[in-house]
């Protein structure tokens, strides 16, 4: 009985320092709602991006979950802004700053708009000879619990490409071959659009 009020109390202090936090950081949030409402508008671009220079700086309180979600959301929302704008290389920097999507970010989001800069921004013809030549290349299930990230170098467009496999794709093998992924992925016929 003891065990149990002390689990309650503990849950209610929780509780009641969450909702505390929520007020601290609620105008965070409010610089990313309002900097996405204006690139889903595509209106004032810059201005988003101003909006967005103040989310960076914000206080998301102790909770990790929600500076992880303020945090991948920061950087795909500046994505689509330099996409919008034509500047592909610092669309590219934004997503590769992502290196997790476990705790509120949406892997299959900013890896789909990582496939459309990438295919803006090179050749389509390198990136897929590149692939194909790393293709027998294995890939190894790592230890992250929440989603695989792989990384290989295309060399023909001078770029290393990391992408989001989900769990679920290696779940019982302890390798692949990149060809195996790739088409497992459907990722060859999104360089080939």
């Amino acid at each position: 009985m003891a065990l149990a009020l002390i689990r309650m109390n503990y849950l209610l202090a929780l509780f009641l320092l969450s909702i505390g936090n929520l007020s601290l950081n609620a105008q965070d949030y409010d610089y990313i709602n309002r900097a996405e409402k204006l690139i889903n508008a595509n209106k004032n671009l810059p201005r988003a991006l101003k909006l967005l220079d103040k989310a960076v700086q914000g206080d998301y309180g102790f909770c990790g979950n929600a500076y992880a979600s303020a945090f991948w959301n920061m950087h795909y929302l500046r994505a689509r802004v330099y996409n919008e704008q034509k500047e592909y290389l610092l669309g590219l920097k934004e997503l590769d700053s992502i290196t997790s999507c476990a705790f509120g970010g949406n892997c299959s989001a900013s890896d789909s708009l990582k496939f459309e800069i990438l295919n803006k921004a090179f050749d389509k013809s390198k990136i897929l000879k590149s692939l194909e030549s790393l293709s027998d290349s294995l890939i190894y299930r790592d230890s992250l619990l929440w989603s695989y990230r792989v990384c290989i170098d295309l060399e023909l467009i001078e770029y290393t490409f990391c992408f989001f496999v989900n769990k679920d794709l290696m779940a019982n093998k302890k390798s692949m071959t990149l060809k195996e992924i790739l088409t497992e992925m459907n990722i060859y016929a999104k360089f080939e659009e």
